[in-house]
């Protein structure tokens, strides 16, 4: 965006910031909430956005520009929710460190997109010992449909 615009870092950081969106009208209900942090340029830049969204309608319910990624911004925007009105049923989650203990009043899950990379941290692509060939396995069922064992079931 600075070659393209030809401004520094900080008039984008500035816009970004003072940025006001029109006014969301929101819907309370039940909700199974998707969160993840999303940072634009590089870490150090500290230019991210936190988004809580429905899983089911894929509608952004709110978010948060944020410098770092932290637990407290996640309890923030889940306190707002609910004090908008909003019955939270689940949580899915990146993994982070300390969000589990933050939501422990929910059910949570963790992202299998996030799960596939932490193991693919400890495991080769081509394991050897019969233990890490079966989580590989498993590793590639994550986020595969399962299989129609059905044949009449053709959606």
């Amino acid at each position: 965006m600075i070659s393209e615009y030809h401004r520094s870092i900080s008039w984008i950081q500035k816009q970004i910031f003072e940025y006001e969106p029109s006014y969301k009208i929101h819907n309370p209900r039940a909700v199974n909430i998707v969160c993840d942090a999303t940072f634009y340029g590089k870490r150090k830049d500290k230019l991210g956005t936190l988004v809580f969204k429905d899983s089911i309608t894929k509608e952004v319910l709110m978010w948060k520009h944020i410098q770092s990624e932290t637990i407290k911004d996640y309890k923030y925007l889940l306190g707002e929710l609910i004090n908008l009105g909003y019955t939270i049923n689940a949580i899915t989650i990146d993994g982070k460190r300390g969000l589990y203990k933050a939501f422990e009043c929910y059910s949570v899950q963790m992202c299998h997109f996030h799960q596939k990379r932490i193991i693919q941290r400890y495991i080769t692509k081509h394991p050897k010992l019969q233990a890490s060939k079966d989580l590989h396995k498993i590793l590639l069922r994550l986020t595969l449909p399962p299989p129609n064992l059905n044949p009449k079931c053709n959606f």
